[in-house]
Order: structure tokens, then sequence, then C-alpha cells
């Protein structure tokens, strides 16, 4: 489906992952299930160990958190283990179910903190790079059509192959539509809240 052409650029620390793809290929660094990491630490101190130990942006970590789960500004009932489970959306395609083997709080955090590694060590497996223009779609459906985008960045590159589909007009005016996605507008819209400019 042509469609106007989008620059796309996510702040320019170090960050995120792909969900998609099987953890560890083709990174410089070892493979979080060997990283030092106790199910008693805290939320805090898992996105820390999980940031510095991948050498990703913390708080990429945390808006992730909160564009997949809520969890960031989520409390009491809203905060059920289901949510902890996938707390990063790591391993949790759109079209089916979440993967089992990466379950958990702080394997979720600790995969997706290294997958974004994974993107940025080895850009040539994976569908969006640096530099390159390429058609996003704007969710699962491929009649949904789609846009191109110019990936500015690493961490442009890394949150499309992290999320690959991007919202749609309706989306982006707040209606929404069967064809919109959130999740890069979201993490966009959490980023700026938060943090300020993407740039």
């Amino acid at each position: 489906m042509p469609g106007r052409h989008i620059r796309a650029s996510a702040t320019r620390s170090r960050r995120p992952a792909s969900r998609r793809t099987s953890p560890g290929r083709g990174s410089s660094r070892r493979r979080p299930s060997r990283r030092r990491r106790s199910e008693g630490d805290s939320a805090a101190s898992i996105l820390t160990k999980a940031a510095q130990g991948c050498g990703v942006s913390p708080k990429a970590l945390l808006v992730i958190l909160q564009k997949e789960q809520g969890l960031v500004t989520a409390s009491g009932p809203a905060l059920v283990p289901s949510r902890y489970r996938s707390a990063m959306g790591y391993a949790c395609p759109d079209t089916a179910t979440c993967n089992d083997d990466f379950s958990g709080f702080a394997r979720q955090v600790w995969f997706a903190a290294h997958q974004f590694r994974v993107y940025e060590g080895d850009p040539g497996h994976f569908s969006f790079r640096a530099g390159e223009t390429r058609p996003v779609l704007f969710n699962p459906d491929p009649d949904c059509g789609s846009r191109v985008v110019t990936m500015e960045n690493q961490a442009t590159a890394g949150l499309y192959n992290y999320t690959p589909y991007q919202p749609d007009d309706a989306a982006l005016s707040g209606s929404g539509s069967s064809c919109s996605s959130g999740g890069n507008l979201n993490f966009f819209a959490y980023w700026k809240a938060w943090f300020g400019d993407t740039h």
C-alpha cells in the first residue's frame, strides 16, 4: 500500500531488541542465562543489572516494561501474575502465545535487554537496520498495509525489530481502528512524557 514516508528516530542511547528471535545469536556478550541474577532481587535491581550487564539504556527498559504490560504505573489488583510472566513481551509474538521458557519478570528483563545487544551486534539477521528505509506494517495483518520508514539509528532499528509495527493514521489521530497498533507509538509517548526529547 503506497503511503507517505516517515523518518523515525528513537533516543540515541543503546538499547532494546526483538522478542521474535532466538536469544543469543550473534551477540558479543554472554547470554543472560549465564548472568548473575536472583529471583529475590527487587524490580529496580533486576532492571539496573540487566541494563548494565547488557549495555542498554535503563530508561528504554522502563519504557518497554510500561508499553508491554503497564507495570511501571500499575498498582493494586491490576498487578496480576500473568503481567509479570510476560513483563517485557519477550518471546510473546502477537500471533501466538508466549514461550514459557522466557516466562517471569527477571528472565523477561534480561532476555529483552540482551536481545537489543543482539540486534546491534548482528544486524544482518534482522529486518530493520540503521540507515535503511523499509516498509513497516501497521499490524500483523498484511492486508492493513504499511508505510516506509527510515531507521535513523540503531536504537530505532532495534525498536522496530522488537515490535515490527507502526501506528496507522487512525492510531496517530487517537481514534484507532482494527488495523491500528500502538506499541512503538506508546514507546514514543511514554519516553517523551518521562524523559523528554527522543534525540
